[in-house]
């Protein structure tokens, strides 16, 4: 147990866990301000990106802990993350993920003013910086670290214990009206007899957060996906690869980072938005073709290169 405590001390609980910070200079203030990030609200434009904002508290925590506890070098705290592709977060926009009931704040709070009330915390908590931490305060780079989350970040709802629970129990009896109706009676208790179906989503996962794999953040998109992630039956958080048909050797192994059963016109406005490229798979270029007129197709189709030619 002690080795795995010590363990976690240095993975980023070290330099934000109340214990550590009592010893330092500002101690109070800094606990306030560990508070007060972890307890706000991150919402933009109608997206609540308090998971992405979470996510880059533990970022900043586990790099500072990384120089500070492990005595690394600033280079290797940050490799890690360096490796993984970025971009601002104002360049990211999540509009499609709005419905007709999402509120949108007004005034709206704007992106850059979300980074410095951010950094105004995270600095607080810090400071002083180990020398060459610098950067990881600066708008820019926390912007990128964002973007980092927002372009790499698996989305993770594990299953409550309720939940696995009232499943088993309907599989084991057969999803009988007496064990529908008891599973119902606990569910009003645990609220009070007025359950809303936010309430009864929340009952259904233990929790909700973002993660980033190493092995799915190298995989590349495709709308007709030869592989998926999954995760393992033991709920550890091991992420799983599993193939949706036969693969050849040598073929590249992609995901779909969209619903890819959505129109072409959908998945390419959340690809361009979300992630900041247009997609050129076998799915689309077929979609996109059938769409054109004859005439155009017979435009579009290049001549085939002379047999004696390499075709380019």
């Amino acid at each position: 147990i002690s080795a795995c405590r010590g363990k976690a001390w240095q993975a980023y609980p070290g330099v934000v866990c109340p214990s550590a910070l009592k010893g330092e200079s500002g101690s109070q203030e800094k606990l306030e301000c560990v508070e007060s990030y972890l307890a706000k609200d991150w919402t933009q434009g109608g997206i609540n990106y308090t998971d992405t904002f979470y996510f880059a508290f533990v970022v900043v925590a586990t790099v500072v802990c990384g120089v500070k506890i492990r005595r690394l070098s600033v280079q290797n705290a940050w490799k890690p993350f360096s490796m993984l592709a970025s971009a601002p977060w104002e360049r990211l926009t999540f509009d499609y993920l709005l419905t007709p009931d999402s509120h949108v704040e007004s005034p709206r709070v704007t992106k850059p003013q979300l980074v410095k009330e951010a950094l105004t915390l995270l600095s607080t908590i810090h400071e002083p910086f180990p020398s060459g931490l610098d950067f990881l305060f600066e708008p820019k780079k926390f912007s990128e670290l964002l973007g980092m989350i927002l372009l790499n970040g698996q989305e993770r709802t594990p299953p409550s214990p309720f939940w696995v629970y009232k499943v088993t129990l309907l599989e084991q009896s057969g999803a009988t009206k007496e064990s529908q109706q008891l599973l119902d009676g606990v569910e009003r208790r645990i609220f009070g007899g007025r359950a809303t179906e936010e309430d009864l989503e929340q009952l259904q996962y233990s929790s909700r957060s973002q993660a980033i794999f190493a092995v799915g953040a190298c995989m590349n998109h495709s709308c007709d996906p030869n592989v998926r992630v999954s995760y393992s039956d033991e709920n550890d958080e091991e992420l799983v690869v599993v193939a949706l048909r036969d693969i050849a050797e040598g073929d590249e192994l992609c995901i779909s980072y969209i619903e890819e059963s959505a129109s072409l016109e959908k998945r390419q406005a959340q690809l361009r938005t979300h992630y900041l490229f247009t997609c050129g798979c076998p799915k689309c270029l077929r979609e996109q073709e059938q769409k054109q007129p004859p005439e155009e197709k017979s435009q579009s189709t290049p001549s085939p290169a002379p047999s004696s030619a390499p075709a380019t």
